[in-house]
C-alpha cells in the first residue's frame, strides 16, 4: 500500500473513532501521518544500565557526615538531667 493510501485509512479511522466530525479533515490527517511515522520508525535499542562505581567519601566528608543531626525520633542513649530516665537529644 502507497504511503498516501495508508495514512487516508489511519486518517479514516480516526474520523470513524471521534464520531465523524465535520472540519476536523486537517487536523485527523496530520495526527494519521504522526501515527504513519511512528509504525515506520525502528524500534529503538534497549537501555543498557551500566553500574557506576561510587567513589570513596574523602575524610572530611565522613567528618561531615557524622556531626549531621540525627533524624526526629534517634533519641540519645544517655539520660541528660533529673527527668525520670527521659532519653533527649
Amino acid at each position: 500500500m502507497q504511503h498516501n493510501q495508508e495514512v487516508q485509512l489511519i486518517a479514516y479511522h480516526i474520523w470513524e473513532e471521534q464520531g465523524h466530525p465535520h472540519g476536523h479533515d486537517v487536523e485527523h490527517w496530520l495526527k494519521a501521518e504522526a501515527v504513519w511515522q511512528e509504525k515506520q520508525a525502528p524500534a529503538a535499542p534497549p537501555i543498557q544500565h551500566v553500574a557506576v562505581p561510587r567513589k570513596a567519601a574523602s575524610d572530611s566528608q565522613a567528618k561531615s557526615a557524622r556531626t549531621q543531626p540525627r533524624p526526629f525520633g534517634q533519641m540519645s542513649r544517655t539520660p541528660s538531667g533529673n527527668h525520670g530516665g527521659i532519653m533527649s537529644d
